[in-house]
């Protein structure tokens, strides 16, 4: 009696290569997909941060625009980052003279005629993001 193989069906070794190439594609798969999930976090954190530094920015062009309120220009609250790990420094005001140069003492300095004032937010301790805006003195309200 002679016994023929049949060649229905896979072979062991058929199988753990095919699953070996399904999880090496499978593993890729995850962590491209993992990168990208990370890329997202750090674009929506980056733009949280710079709608953060606008939203201060005006504040302060309100503020200062406001010849009542300038005189307390240093008491603008600076809300908490809404992200977590960033911090921000107190806003730097310099005084300008009307061409842009820094001044430290002087008519400038009693009599301002223009200020940059520098937003710094930091993250971890690192400088993430530094913006400098110009501001003119407000015209005194006529009474």
């Amino acid at each position: 009696m002679k016994r023929t193989q049949s060649s229905k069906g896979f072979t062991l070794v058929e199988v753990l290569v095919s699953l070996l190439i399904l999880s090496v594609v499978a593993i890729g798969f995850f962590y491209v997909t993992g990168a990208n999930a990370n890329l997202f976090k750090t674009s929506d954190e980056r733009s949280k941060i710079t709608v953060y530094a606008q939203d201060i920015l005006e504040r302060v062009k309100i503020n200062w625009s406001d010849a009542t309120k300038f005189e307390n220009r240093d008491a603008i609250a600076v809300p908490v980052p809404p992200v977590a790990g960033y911090t921000v420094d107190p806003l730097n005001v310099e005084f300008l003279k009307p061409d842009g140069t820094v001044v430290t003492s002087g008519t400038y300095v009693t009599n301002p005629i223009l200020y940059k004032v520098t937003l710094t937010i930091k993250y971890k301790s690192a400088v993430y993001y530094t913006v400098s805006i110009r501001i003119g003195h407000p015209v005194p309200p006529t009474t």
